[in-house]
């Protein structure tokens, strides 16, 4: 989705930001506000702001996206310079 409303940014930067966002939302999980809450308890809700906090998923995050980053810097051909 980053790569989507950035397509020139480089992929450090996507790969930054994704795990920023994941963060994000996984953190915002531990807030138990009845408002927030009510919002979780619908199924969109529940689908863009989960459940609860879980370090496995903070984990989870961190190694996929660092494999996506990796395979995606060997992947990529440099940009001739001329």
């Amino acid at each position: 989705m980053v790569h989507f409303l950035f397509p020139k940014a480089k992929t450090r930067t996507i790969a930054l930001v994704s795990l920023l966002a994941c963060y994000a939302i996984e953190i915002l999980q531990l807030y138990q506000a009845h408002w927030i809450v009510n919002i979780r308890s619908t199924t969109i809700g529940h689908l863009i702001l989960g459940q609860g906090f879980l370090w496995s998923d903070i984990v989870a995050y961190t190694f996929g996206i660092g494999i996506v980053f990796i395979i995606e810097s060997f992947l990529k051909k440099p940009t001739d310079s001329l």
